[in-house]
C-alpha cells in the first residue's frame, strides 16, 4: 500500500520547484534502476513497482513497495509506464576547483531542449567526457525528459551549473560556430572546453569574446540546411576531438 500523502509527494517531483525543494527526482525503468543498485552510482530513497517486477528486487536490501498498475501510472512521467520507479537523491554538485579538466569538457550555453540535453549527456558518456557545465539558464539536468534521454549516463558524469566566468582561466575555450576553423584542420590541445550554443541563438556574444578560437563542422556545398541539431553537432565534435 501507498498513502495519499506519498502519492502526492511523488507526483510533486514532476515539477522542478519540488525537485529543488526536496533535492530528489524520479527514476523510471528497470534497466537504469537495476544498474544503479548494482553499481551504486545512484542514491535511492525508495522503489515502487507492480507485483510482476518484484522478482527484479529480490536480492536488494533497499526498501521497495508493491503497488498496483493504476497507481504507478499516476506516478509515472511516461505514456507507457515501465512498472517500476524510484525516488533518488540529487547528488551534491562538485565544486569546479575539484574537477580535472583533462581532454574535452563541455560547456552548454543555454541549452533549453530536454531531448538535446539528454542526448548531449549520453553522447559525452560514450566518448569519455567527464565534465558537463551548463549555463544556469539551461534546462535542468534532472528534468524527467532529460533523464529518459540520457539512458542512465547522467549518473556517470560531473554535471554542474555555472557561469562561463567561473571556469578555470588557464583552460582554452573553443566555441562551436558556423564560421570557425574546420575540425579537419584543428590541432586539439591536451585540455579544452568546447562550447555548444543554444538551439535558437547559438553561442552568446559574451562567450564568443572569451573564446580562444571558433570551431565549425564542414558543410556540404550542396546542403541547404541552416544548422545542425545541438545534440548531433556535439556527437560530431566529440567523435573528432576524442579520437586518438
Amino acid at each position: 500500500m501507498i498513502s495519499k500523502a506519498t502519492v502526492a509527494f511523488i507526483q510533486s517531483l514532476k515539477q522542478k520547484k519540488y525537485r529543488q525543494k526536496y533535492n530528489k527526482f524520479l527514476v523510471e525503468g528497470e534497466k537504469i534502476i537495476l544498474e544503479g543498485l548494482q553499481e551504486k552510482f545512484i542514491s535511492f530513497d525508495s522503489i515502487y513497482c507492480v507485483s510482476e517486477k518484484e522478482v527484479l528486487l529480490s536480492e536488494t536490501d533497499i526498501k521497495y513497495n508493491i503497488i498496483d498498475a493504476k497507481t504507478i501510472s499516476k506516478l509515472s512521467n511516461l505514456k507507457s509506464p515501465p512498472g517500476i520507479l524510484a525516488i533518488a537523491n540529487i547528488p551534491s554538485q562538485p565544486s569546479i576547483d575539484s574537477l580535472e579538466f583533462n581532454g574535452v569538457s563541455l560547456y552548454l550555453d543555454n541549452i533549453r531542449d530536454p531531448g538535446n540535453m539528454g542526448t548531449i549527456i549520453r553522447t559525452a558518456d560514450w566518448f569519455g567526457v567527464k565534465n558537463i557545465i551548463a549555463a544556469p539558464e539551461s534546462v535542468e539536468f534532472y528534468n524527467p525528459k532529460v533523464l529518459q534521454a540520457t539512458m542512465g549516463s547522467f549518473a556517470r558524469l560531473n554535471l554542474i551549473n555555472a557561469e562561463i566566468e567561473e571556469l578555470p582561466s588557464d583552460i582554452p575555450i573553443y566555441s562551436s560556430l558556423l564560421n570557425g576553423t574546420k575540425l579537419s584542420e584543428f590541432e586539439k590541445p591536451e585540455s579544452m572546453i568546447l562550447v555548444i550554443g543554444s538551439e535558437s541563438h547559438g553561442v552568446s556574444q559574451k562567450i564568443q569574446k572569451l573564446s580562444t578560437e571558433y570551431l565549425t563542422i564542414s558543410k556540404s556545398p550542396y546542403s541547404r540546411a541552416e544548422s545542425l541539431n545541438a545534440g548531433i553537432a556535439t556527437s560530431i565534435f566529440l567523435s573528432h576531438l576524442t579520437s586518438s
